[in-house]
């Protein structure tokens, strides 16, 4: 749409996802929503919205934060489907439900429903949609192809408080789909057999709410990495380079929570929510991606009725080769504990920073 003034997607827990017109075409400002989308899976909320009524419950709906795809082909500034030009707009429902929704929003007046993913066939492992989208481009037999990826999202078994968690039904899972069709193009889950696009790894037991961490290692401009954490301690790790979806791999980096050789119950019952961030670095042993990521339980954020010790982790991951992944599974004895901040200070320090 040649010209177009920008617009904003905002999701709403009134049950919608709202596309407003930031300014009109002569730069003055607007505010007006242009069009709304009602998920069916949200419309039971609205009596409740509706009534409003003392004491009630807030219903969630479309609580997920809209992510955009989008393709400039001749690099114009402009979007012009005559062009070849294209502006996808994805958003789950995160606590609202189990659903992920595509749009294509090319007209941002005139918007399209691409596909609908929902807790079945394929996602049969799909839990609440936490996991905001990532888009971004990987190999295929047919050349490049845009994808979006994402966690299994979460499971309200690990609401409860007080008490050390336990494995998960649903959310332990992690899929790759076509971006504009939405069909499985890869995922892992629970299980020691898979094959073709199908991974399974027999430690992924816990649901995974947060956003992946995606990179390019390579420079090439494809996908080809994501890190992620789960709500058992464990931070993975994909790899998911090449066109031949049987040699992606998902391995187990690191074990910090309850499933580590030396957790000590609740005290270790720590839990990944947020996206972590990959740093690409050295130091005096070579070459490392550095894995920042924070633990702490979202549904419980002053830790009522627990006593779990969360940290902030910078993992070294030395394997910085595509596909060269491997099952790590550090612990927490093998980090170097620095709250102290040792390494500034004028007494002896013995921290093994390798």
């Amino acid at each position: 749409m040649p010209d177009a003034p920008p617009f904003l997607a905002v999701a709403t827990n009134g049950g919608m996802l709202r596309m407003i017109r930031n300014t009109r075409t002569g730069g003055g400002e607007s505010g007006e929503e242009v069009w709304a989308f009602m998920p069916r899976a949200a419309m039971e909320a609205q009596k409740v919205l509706r009534a409003n009524g003392t004491g009630m419950p807030h219903p969630y709906t479309v609580d997920g934060a809209p992510v955009t795809f989008i393709q400039d082909r001749n690099h114009d500034g402009s979007i012009v489907a005559a062009d070849g030009d294209r502006v996808y707009l994805y958003v789950g429902m995160r606590r609202g439900g189990k659903n992920y929704y595509a749009f294509d929003v090319t007209d941002p007046m005139n918007p399209k429903l691409m596909w609908t993913i929902s807790k079945t066939g394929d996602f049969a492992e799909l839990g609440y949609t936490f996991s905001n989208p990532r888009v971004g481009l990987v190999d295929s037999a047919n050349g490049r192809r845009p994808v979006v990826m994402f966690a299994g999202g979460y499971d309200l078994n690990k609401d409860q408080r007080g008490v050390l968690g336990s494995d998960d039904s649903e959310g332990n899972a992690i899929y790759i789909v076509d971006a504009e069709t939405g069909q499985l193009v890869w995922k892992a889950r629970r299980g020691s057999s898979g094959s073709g696009s199908i991974f399974e790894h027999p430690k992924l037991l816990d649901s995974i709410p947060s956003t992946l961490a995606v990179g390019d290692t390579d420079g090439d401009g494809t996908t080809d990495r994501f890190y992620v954490g789960d709500t058992g301690g464990n931070v993975w790790r994909g790899d998911i380079a090449g066109p031949d979806t049987s040699k992606w791999k998902l391995t187990l980096l690191a074990s910090l929570g309850r499933h580590a050789p030396t957790a000590m119950g609740i005290v270790s019952d720590r839990r990944f929510f947020h996206r972590p961030d990959i740093v690409p670095s050295r130091d005096g042993n070579g070459l490392f991606d550095g894995v920042v990521i924070g633990s702490g339980n979202r549904p419980n954020p002053l830790d009522r009725g627990g006593m779990t010790v969360d940290f902030a982790f910078m993992l070294k991951d030395r394997r910085t080769g595509a596909g060269s992944g491997v099952d790590q599974a550090i612990d927490l004895a093998q980090l170097g504990d620095v709250t102290s901040n040792c390494l500034q200070s004028s007494s002896p320090c013995s921290v093994d920073l390798s």
